[in-house]
């Protein structure tokens, strides 16, 4: 049974759809709703609406649905639409009356919005902790080759001598910096939105304040409006940090694949990070690489769609931020996954590949710091060169202006 039935049946088609794949994406919210839930039935006992004997038993049941869904047992159907009816469903067939019993004084509107902050908040911190390690691997990896030398480039072009020690250190660095963006978003998603009902409060004197305290949630999101008017907000600060994280992962994905070409052999890909070609036999490819390219450019994509599809929205509710999620959770599966990967990339790198001293000698005889005398001859002589283009330009007016392109 839906919860917004109203006894009469919705066109097969428009019921697939208006669900999407939400009854899919569901799966990772499962938790988080049963938490909420038991929540907002400890709020509902405190103020009367559920007696102890009533919160005991909701209690059992949500528990067993935590059980279930450890074990992979508790499904959502299309039917279901989403994870609230589902629980709801599982409640009222268990509980009869009472099941329904604990949607008192709560929307769908703001059920889903608690699930998807404290979703966030878990993948966030598990983020932070993927980037910290990484930073750590860098930095180590960056101490270990702190001597040897490396090619500093400025467009594409040799430019200084530098180190290996100094390029990987840049990007621990730089994804320090991306901690900082991401403890915002983590900020922002700390505030509870229960209570909020569909946008505008609820009839009853609910407690918002012991709702969030049980939830651990920082403070409660205090205008009712404002809650659903941050959702896409909110999911967007989110994806923009991870988007600077992928961002400097695309980055060094590219200078890898470069350096660790046969024209520069800076540093050697392990076998077991390359995949073959079905045609030419001698090919090794850092696929692995130019996939966390391109993820990176997945999660900006994802971050245009949600910004755009909030701007356009009337304050209050709509249907349109139902896809919000799927963007979301999209963003947060690729950040996950590549800080997973790049960390085993530099992990084996530190082990397994070996940096072409040789080669980098080479360089680094091409690059030997330049003294001013030299500096001056060439001042001098683009000096020299500057004015004959200006003559030769000058030139040009005396042409015919048939021949002046």
């Amino acid at each position: 049974m839906k919860l917004w039935d109203k006894g009469y049946s919705l066109n097969k088609d428009i019921e697939k759809f208006t669900v999407g794949n939400d009854f899919l994406l569901d799966k990772a919210l499962i938790k988080f709703d049963v938490y909420g839930s038991i929540a907002h039935a400890a709020m509902l006992n405190k103020i009367g609406i559920l007696t102890k004997d009533e919160l005991k038993k909701l209690k059992d049941a949500l528990v067993e649905i935590l059980e279930l869904d450890k074990k992979n047992n508790f499904h959502i159907s299309p039917e279901d639409e989403d994870v609230h009816t589902a629980i709801e469903n599982y409640l009222t067939k268990k509980l009869g009356s009472l099941g329904k019993k604990i949607h008192t004084g709560r929307s769908r509107n703001d059920q889903v919005l608690v699930d998807i902050r404290l979703y966030s908040k878990e993948n966030i911190l598990e983020v932070e902790n993927l980037v910290l390690g990484l930073a750590s691997v860098l930095t180590g990896t960056a101490e270990k080759h702190k001597d040897v030398p490396m090619p500093g480039y400025t467009h594409s072009r040799k430019a200084m001598p530098s180190s290996v020690g100094l390029y990987f250190a840049s990007f621990a660095e730089s994804l320090m910096d991306d901690l900082k963006i991401l403890g915002k978003a983590y900020e922002l998603n700390n505030q509870c939105p229960l209570g909020s009902g569909a946008a505008y409060g609820v009839p009853l004197n609910v407690d918002r304040q012991l709702v969030s305290d049980l939830l651990d949630f920082k403070k409660v999101q205090n205008n009712a409006l404002y809650v659903q008017n941050s959702r896409g907000k909110l999911e967007s600060v989110t994806i923009f940090a991870l988007s600077g994280i992928m961002n400097d992962l695309a980055r060094l994905s590219n200078d890898l694949i470069v350096f660790s070409m046969d024209e520069f052999g800076f540093f050697k890909l392990p076998d077991e990070f390359c995949t073959g070609s079905s045609i030419m036999p001698q090919k090794k490819n850092p696929d692995v690489l130019e996939l966390i390219r391109a993820k990176s450019a997945k999660i900006d994509s994802n971050l245009y769609f949600v910004k755009n599809t909030v701007s356009k929205l009337q304050s209050g509710y709509n249907r349109d931020l139902q896809l919000t999620k799927e963007a979301l959770m999209e963003s947060f599966n690729i950040a996950v996954s590549s800080l997973r990967i790049f960390k085993t990339i530099i992990e084996k790198k530190e082990h397994q590949k070996k940096l072409h001293n040789e080669r980098m000698k080479r360089y680094r005889k091409n690059m030997k710091m330049t003294n001013i005398e030299k500096y001056k001859m060439k001042i001098k002589s683009y000096k020299n060169n500057t004015e004959k283009r200006n003559q030769f330009l000058s030139s040009l007016n005396e042409l015919p202006v048939g021949l002046v392109l």
